[in-house]
């Protein structure tokens, strides 16, 4: 078995990551992503090969861990009140206080039972009268990823996470999927997220401006078109002549040469269709309105920026420095002075 010291960094990382959940969905998404965490814990019980009897108890510890899990939610030393009003955040506290009590080998037992069990539920939706395959083969690991994405299957992401190129064509031609772009596919039952195909399918692109807004919640307006940023050098000409002609599913899009935006200055979110984008972080996004070639309407820069310093987390030093560096320093000041109270 895996050694008390390194399941016990294994778990602490879990708990950690459970914490800082902050900008995902509280789904089976998240515990997904907890999954990789586990893998050292994993390891041992999936290379086993159990007796009869042993899975039954494992079956059996699931279920308890699964039980009180479900009632420890409902327990007053977590949270006072009710469950269904709990909010991402409470639940977030609930379930770190729970991994607290649970020992290592619970912790890994229950999430091998859940991945089986959730996702096997999940990738119905893709069979459409299929047979379901065989869980952990190729071809469930493709519907697991289909169902991750949301319908939504690009040949580079399935990549990362271990599917041939092989596999990849056989499953997008056997469960029907459409092709969109090279390499990029859609189950027919799935809406088109054109920023999460953007941001994969121009890796250096960053969504900006007025829909980086709505993603902060920095505008009511809710922008119909995408404003996408590349670097200068990009010949964003070319790129729209070639998405009018080949693409008419993306439509209503911006490109924009920008300056070079920084890690610093972008931000990982989940789109309307909760697959992971990156969008400009709340300063450059700012920054980048206020910029008299953005042509953005004078009422969304204003309430852009009173949203931002009602914010508890507004740094408006760190605000200054992005807007000075993107050559709007004066034009902010200008506005803080006449609109907004100086923190």
């Amino acid at each position: 078995m895996v050694g008390n010291e390194e399941s016990g960094q294994a778990v602490e990382k879990l708990k950690q990551e459970l914490f800082h959940l902050g900008n995902t969905e509280f789904s089976f998404d998240s515990l997904a992503k907890l999954m990789q965490v586990l893998k050292v814990i994993e390891k041992d019980a999936s290379d086993e090969i159990l007796r009869e009897s042993e899975i039954g108890k494992f079956q059996l510890d699931a279920t308890n861990i699964k039980d009180n899990m479900q009632q420890a939610l409902r327990n007053a030393r977590f949270y006072q009140g009710d469950v269904e009003q709990m909010t991402k955040a409470d639940k977030i506290k609930a379930i770190t206080n729970m991994l607290q009590a649970m020992k290592v080998e619970d912790v890994g037992r229950y999430f091998i039972e859940i991945s089986t069990d959730v996702y096997a539920n999940q990738i119905d939706r893709y069979i459409m009268g299929k047979l379901r395959p065989v869980i952990g083969s190729a071809e469930f690991q493709f519907l697991v990823l289909l169902n991750k994405y949301h319908g939504i299957a690009i040949r580079k992401l399935f990549r990362q996470d271990g599917m041939s190129d092989y596999n990849m064509k056989k499953f997008v031609e056997k469960y029907g999927l459409t092709e969109l772009d090279k390499g990029i596919y859609i189950h027919r039952a799935s809406p088109v997220d054109r920023e999460f195909i953007l941001v994969n399918k121009y890796t250096k692109s960053t969504i900006s401006h007025l829909t980086a807004l709505y993603y902060h919640d920095l505008t009511d307006v809710i922008p119909y078109t995408v404003y996408v940023s590349f670097p200068k050098a990009y010949n964003l000409t070319q790129i729209s002549k070639n998405e009018k002609r080949a693409h008419t599913f993306l439509t209503d899009i911006i490109f924009v040469n920008n300056n070079e935006i920084s890690e610093k200055e972008q931000v990982n979110v989940l789109s309307d269709n909760l697959n992971p984008i990156r969008i400009t972080s709340k300063e450059r996004t700012i920054a980048d309105i206020l910029k008299p070639v953005s042509h953005i309407e004078e009422e969304v820069k204003v309430s852009a920026l009173k949203r931002y310093i009602a914010d508890p987390q507004a740094n408006v030093n760190r605000l200054r420095r992005i807007a000075s560096k993107q050559g709007v320093g004066k034009i902010l000041d200008d506005y803080l002075a006449r609109y907004l109270k100086e923190e």
